[in-house]
């Protein structure tokens, strides 16, 4: 029997004194081709690190800036020294192997992609498919993307690894990519998944694991919106512990009260939040996401909407708060008052 695996992913936006905007499915007028696997991997690269263990990664690039916790059986060892040479790598906790690895930077050499390589370039170079089939343990997993998926994050076979390419719509570019191997693919689960035999699932979290993994992830959302912010010649945002703590509870509200707006159950918006944190602000704005797979992924899916993309390339904004709980995520922007 096969069974059907969807993720039910969920974004908003809002800015004081504005109205907020629901993101909407992203249309598209052009079908992409669909054509074969790559047979191999590429021989040059960050993407040869998938697999090689982690002493040989601190050989080459010594002792991690930080390492966050994951959600899903890896470690991400952050670099994140120069802005322009960011990049995180997914040890696994066991063996101590790279099992996958990020990077939207500008100087890493992401080969075959690269940051603001143009769709068409990436879609006349590159084989793609609708579909990804594999076998892992005895399991028959296929990943279908959708028409959207293949617009804005195709995924992308080589041999026995994955690269996730993050794709900005609205320039028509590369904006990040992922690359993973077969396991962390399928605990991932980015795309509508079927499957047949038994499914190979994370370990659940303790609620003092998810802490760290919350903390690393708003570390990570900071990190990864000043590297766009960087991109766009914007100054880079300060990240501010009061207003943390506000977007944290808007998070865990949202959870908590099964409900996704920013307005919260007892009529508050992010002004009034904000005020009751004891944070005094010019002008403030808000991102919230649910559901997805991890902060990188919240991020580039933010990046792909208009109303989301203003707000982290606003240029009056210069602090920064996040608060992520479980899934939920939840950006705080401000200017502060005089």
């Amino acid at each position: 029997m096969y069974v059907t695996v969807k993720d039910d992913v969920k974004e908003n936006t809002a800015i004081i004194d504005q109205n907020s905007v629901n993101e909407n499915t992203m249309e598209t007028s052009d079908k992409i081709k669909e054509l074969t696997d790559n047979e191999s991997r590429p021989e040059q690269g960050v993407s040869k690190w998938i697999g090689k263990t982690s002493n040989q990664l601190l050989d080459e690039y010594g002792e991690p800036d930080r390492i966050d916790p994951s959600a899903y059986g890896y470690n991400w060892w952050i670099y994140n020294d120069t802005l322009s040479k960011y990049i995180q790598f997914g040890v696994n906790e066991k063996d101590k192997k790279i099992v996958t690895l990020y990077s939207s930077a500008e100087d890493i050499n992401l080969y075959p992609f690269f940051i603001d390589q143009t769709v068409e370039s990436l879609y006349k170079e590159l084989n793609m498919n609708s579909y990804i089939e594999l076998n892992w343990k005895g399991t028959e997993y296929r990943f279908e993307l959708s028409e959207e998926d293949l617009h804005y994050r195709p995924l992308i076979k080589f041999g026995d690894m994955y690269a996730q390419v993050y794709l900005d719509k609205i320039l028509g570019q590369v904006s990040g990519v992922r690359f993973m191997d077969a396991k962390t693919l399928i605990m991932h689960k980015p795309y509508e998944l079927t499957y047949r035999g038994e499914l190979d699932e994370p370990e659940e979290l303790t609620d003092e694991e998810w802490k760290l993994v919350e903390e690393g992830s708003q570390q990570q959302i900071l990190d990864l919106t000043n590297i766009i912010r960087t991109r766009f010649d914007l100054g880079t945002l300060e990240f501010d512990e009061k207003i943390s703590a506000v977007a944290f509870k808007h998070s865990e509200d949202m959870m908590v009260n099964e409900y996704f707006d920013h307005v919260s159950p007892d009529d508050k918006d992010v002004g009034d939040r904000l005020k009751e944190g004891g944070v005094s602000y010019y002008s403030a704005g808000e991102n919230i996401a649910a559901q997805y797979t991890d902060a990188i992924a919240a991020v580039e899916g933010w990046l792909n909407s208009k109303g989301h993309r203003d707000i982290m390339l606003n240029e009056d904004f210069t602090r920064l708060g996040v608060g992520v709980y479980k899934r939920y995520y939840t950006q705080n922007f401000v200017a502060l008052s005089d």
